[in-house]
């Protein structure tokens, strides 16, 4: 995929070099936190060698989330992606699921995108 059809599939991630949601009040931290991994998303795809995301999708397939959300237009690498970062603050994979679902639904599908 071409560098646009990537950022095409992004919710925050615009191409931008600097991030646009650093000054804003509401949900700064949550997007600030969308757009930096999209972008490091759209980043490791272009490059030749992305074995993590091969991990990060197998692991997101290991906690049952293989069919979640799976028909909003998001590829299960950038889902992997977010799952894999956001779990990074739990005990566990698993226990991080319940939370991540909710914070994709609520914050990164319902949150308020430029």
């Amino acid at each position: 995929m071409t560098e646009r059809e990537l950022i095409a599939l992004c919710r925050y991630y615009k191409g931008e070099e600097e991030c646009p949601y650093e000054d804003r009040d509401k949900y700064v931290k949550d997007e600030e936190m969308w757009w930096f991994y999209e972008k490091c998303w759209v980043r490791f795809q272009q490059q030749a060698a992305y074995s993590d995301f091969a991990i990060y999708v197998s692991e997101y397939i290991s906690v049952g989330l293989e069919f979640f959300e799976m028909n909003d237009g998001v590829p299960i690498s950038l889902k992997a992606l977010l799952f894999n970062r956001w779990s990074k603050g739990s005990w566990s994979l698993a226990e991080g699921v319940p939370s991540f679902k909710r914070a994709y639904i609520d914050l990164y599908k319902g949150g308020s995108a430029l």
